[in-house]
């Protein structure tokens, strides 16, 4: 089982094994063996990256796909099409490593692998925020002959791991079989556990990333089923007109809106206590609380301050996260830039609809933090 519930395999080692079949060359071949010795140690090094406490209740076990394993393991099935498992199996993957030789650049299996790797990452929107390609550099070759999917947006070449060895360049670390027992210190173990410290730190990325998303699905399912979040969605009397019609259009995207009206921030202190518990009662049954804001900086600053008491007395009852935003509409504030700065310093996201509103933009930021997490 795969770290990430989206992946069947956490990482795919792409290689050229250099059989040449016209040659009479053995399928198993040098750099074969090699390349299943080096999947065996990364995998006991991610396995030993992960406290086990995090692996047993998280991170279930290391899987990365090769040619070994008995049937039904993370290899191939003697009995099945090699193609389609190789196509299915980098489709599953959560990153790929490329072990860079010049028999990879010549093999044609390895460029239908990256052929089938971006397939599969275009269909993956979530992970299309950072590269999930990682290069080790078993032997040398020249970087500007890498494919273009090996190289950045200017051209450079991604990040790599050396396992070059200095005295024979031809070869990587750890050439020399058997490799059954490698000492700690030794360049081939030091690389792998450099690669294995590099794909922790992806892994940690890539896992926010889908959580976001298979948030953001759960919330999008629930909204499409109908079911109603609450919002409390502040206004100043002074705002009635866009008040009204930024809670229709809340309340016809199946949102539940309160209150019916805007507030008068002209009360007399006893009758503005018992608005605000009055509020608190009420935001305790809300996923968020929405302020369209008023264009007077004074107005305003009161609107950040009671909102933010009332959310924090509220929150103190429920011990649930309680978002706070201004809804930017357009309104013609005298300084933008200082209200936004001054909303996000006391703990509010700024939900910029200038360009026209529209419920979707709500229902992204409800998703977005309502795990407690803040865009």
């Amino acid at each position: 089982m795969s770290i990430l519930p989206e992946f069947k395999y956490d990482v795919f080692v792409s290689y050229a094994s250099g059989y040449d079949e016209k040659q009479g060359d053995s399928p198993d071949t040098e750099l074969r063996k090699w390349t299943l010795d080096f999947s065996k140690y990364l995998r006991n090094a991610l396995r030993n990256a992960f406290p086990s406490p995090v692996r047993t209740d998280i991170f279930s076990d290391i899987a990365i796909f090769g040619e070994e394993g008995q049937r039904g393991s993370c290899g191939l099935d003697p009995f099945q099409p090699i193609t389609k498992q190789l196509r299915d199996a980098v489709k599953e993957t959560a990153f790929m490593v490329f072990v860079m030789t010049p028999e990879y650049l010549n093999s044609d299996w390895c460029k239908d692998e990256r052929v089938w790797w971006s397939e599969a990452t275009q269909a993956q929107p979530y992970a299309r925020s950072f590269r999930r390609e990682i290069v080790v550099e078993a032997k040398h070759t020249e970087k500007h002959d890498w494919p273009d999917l090996l190289r950045g947006d200017k051209g450079e070449p991604i990040r790599s791991i050396s396992f070059k060895s200095r005295l024979r360049r031809d070869f990587p670390h750890g050439w020399i079989r058997p490799l059954d027992t490698v000492p700690e210190h030794s360049p081939f173990f030091s690389s792998v556990m450099d690669l294995a410290g590099v794909l922790k730190n992806q892994f940690s990325t890539l896992r926010a990333i889908t959580e976001s998303q298979r948030a953001f699905n759960k919330g999008a399912i629930a909204l499409a089923r109908g079911e109603a979040k609450k919002l409390y969605l502040q206004a100043d009397v002074m705002e009635t007109n866009r008040f009204n019609q930024i809670r229709m259009d809340l309340e016809n995207a199946s949102f539940e809106v309160a209150p019916d009206t805007p507030e008068s921030s002209n009360l007399p202190p006893p009758s503005m206590e018992k608005r605000n518990a009055a509020v608190r009662n009420i935001l305790t049954d809300c996923a968020g609380n929405i302020i369209v804001p008023s264009a007077d900086p004074l107005l305003f600053d009161g609107e950040l301050s009671s909102a933010r008491q009332r959310v924090t007395s509220a929150k103190s009852i429920t011990r649930k996260p309680l978002p706070m935003a201004v809804l930017d509409d357009g309104v013609s504030f005298p300084n933008r830039e200082r209200c936004k700065k001054k909303a996000r310093n006391l703990g509010f996201d700024w939900l910029d609809a200038r360009s026209g509103f529209n419920p979707k933009i709500v229902e992204q930021w409800l998703v977005e933090t309502g795990e407690g997490r803040r865009p």
